[in-house]
């Protein structure tokens, strides 16, 4: 279960200013909240279903930089001190290294 706050101005479109949503990937908890707000599930992914470039989403207060599309590789750190690797667009992770320092971004570098 995610508990998901909402800006000032996304609120007036969302149920209520923070909402609790089930799911197991960043996806699926965007998915819950699409089916429970018209608004937002018309608002905010582009014709493609991604996120429009004005959306920012936060997981453990650290920025999600990364658009997904699926096929795309992603990585997250987070606070917890863990970084989690997904090679579909973020339909499944899998931890990569944990006991970390805290971390506050990932990179990828180019080959």
């Amino acid at each position: 279960m995610a508990s998901v706050t909402f800006t000032s101005h996304l609120a007036r479109a969302a149920p209520a200013p923070t909402v609790e949503a089930a799911g197991a990937t960043l996806r699926e908890v965007l998915d819950a909240i699409f089916r429970s707000s018209r608004r937002l599930h018309s608002s905010l992914p582009d014709e493609q279903g991604r996120l429009r470039e004005h959306v920012g989403i936060r997981v453990d207060v650290l920025p999600v930089r990364d658009r997904v599309v699926p096929g795309e590789h992603l990585a997250l750190g987070s606070t917890t001190r863990h970084l989690w690797g997904s090679d579909d667009g973020g339909e499944r992770w899998r931890l990569l290294a944990g006991h970390l320092t805290p971390i506050a971004a990932v990179r990828f570098l180019p080959a």
